[in-house]
């Protein structure tokens, strides 16, 4: 896990790699905590400011922010915010009011919708929940996975073919052999991954979306809004990518320069206040003690995405024939590998994060190791746990 919004990403992604191959540190969740508490407090201010600046210059006029914590609140904002109707717009609109439970109502958002001063909406800022990072990192793994585990199969089949002196394309196999062949594939795998003979590299799991914004208009204020980017002196771009098809718009990647260690050291001191942090299991006397080293330690940029779509594209992706939610949903269905090793690899990932948000700063035990075999019941045990709530048993005690 290599999150690019985070400028203690290179220890994440060490730990991380640690716990894949069932490698628990003491001071491990200690560190996971200090890094999910501290990194909003080091990225958000800078990237606030940043945005809040963009979109001045880039509408020429005052910009203020709307916090909303629902999925649906962004659908109904865009749908209120829509200027010209058509026969298109009309029609989705009036499904989307006649039938809002379709629209995955309650799904959280974390972030915000910007508006001019007369009220017309221009963007959107949000982070990703904890939940689709570990899927979107998980997914990624899998990928990689595959390729070894195919490569490990095929070195199997060679040697059965060698023992009976055939060509391997002659080699005639049962779908239980295959099977068998696949399992014993995985296991190689599992065995490679704990001694450290295979490794993710950082780039095969990057994430760098964790952090992100819209930009919303038509094609002369999108273009307008690149070169205000590529002019920035505090960015660096990164990447370009163009989606075309059901969903349509422009990503960029983006280095953010930080301000100086000092300077976020100092702002934050002075407005840190309980009781959020204190709520991880950090108290507030370590959490200031910490953040200077914390800071002066890490890297001094931060990575995120921006988009630039215009209104019509943005109805098209909150109610219309590219809905985010269901885009999500079939890259869920449409991945290629999905056995044990995969989810496992899920499931570690998501009680790394767990911890990390938990009341909890000491574990002693990973609850899935890579090749076990679980159901999703183990980790969501394993993570009540983490927060010392009820187990889900139909009867507290049973006695007899």
């Amino acid at each position: 896990m290599y999150l690019g919004g985070f400028i203690h990403r290179d220890k994440l992604f060490e730990i991380a790699n640690r716990w894949l191959a069932d490698d628990l540190q003491p001071n491990d969740s200690w560190d996971l905590t200090e890094i999910f508490t501290y990194e909003g407090f080091v990225s958000s201010r800078p990237a606030r400011k940043f945005i809040l600046d963009f979109f001045t210059e880039l509408y020429g006029k005052e910009i203020h922010f709307k916090n909303v914590k629902f999925k649906h609140q962004v659908k109904e904002a865009v749908v209120n915010g829509i200027k010209k109707f058509d026969s298109r717009l009309e029609l989705l609109v009036r499904n989307f009011k006649n039938h809002p439970e379709e629209y995955f109502p309650r799904a959280p958002f974390d972030g915000f919708l910007i508006y001019t001063d007369d009220d017309e909406l221009v963007g959107m800022y949000r982070i990703k929940r904890a939940r689709r990072v570990a899927e979107k990192v998980s997914r990624r793994m899998a990928d990689n996975f595959l390729s070894h585990i195919k490569k490990n199969a095929e070195n199997l089949a060679q040697r059965r073919a060698r023992l009976l002196g055939i060509p391997l394309n002659m080699l005639m196999s049962s779908r239980e052999e295959m099977v068998t062949e696949f399992e014993a594939a995985e296991r190689q795998l599992s065995t490679q991954f704990s001694q450290g003979s295979i490794n993710f590299r950082k780039e095969e799991i990057a994430l760098h979306d964790v952090i992100g914004f819209k930009v919303i208009g038509d094609q002369e204020i999108l273009a307008r809004a690149e070169s205000i980017i590529k002019a920035r002196d505090s960015v660096n771009l990164d990447e370009k990518e163009h989606h075309k098809g059901s969903y349509n718009a422009v990503n960029f990647q983006l280095d953010l320069q930080l301000p100086p260690p000092g300077v976020i050291i100092d702002r934050t001191l002075s407005s840190i206040n309980p009781p959020f942090p204190v709520r991880r299991g950090i108290s507030y006397e370590d959490l200031l003690a910490g953040f200077p080293t914390y800071v002066e330690s890490g890297r001094s940029d931060v990575k995120f995405e921006v988009i630039l779509t215009d209104y019509d594209e943005l109805v098209e992706s909150e109610i219309g024939r590219s809905i985010h939610e269901e885009r999500t949903l079939k890259q869920r269905k449409q991945r290629e590998y999905t056995g044990r090793i995969a989810k496992n690899a899920e499931f570690i990932i998501e009680y790394l994060l767990s911890v990390a948000f938990s009341p909890k700063v000491d574990i002693n035990f990973l609850p899935v190791k890579l090749l076990g075999h679980y159901l999703p019941e183990t980790i969501s045990y394993a993570i009540r746990e983490l927060y010392d709530m009820e187990k889900s048993s139909i009867f507290h005690t049973v006695t007899f």
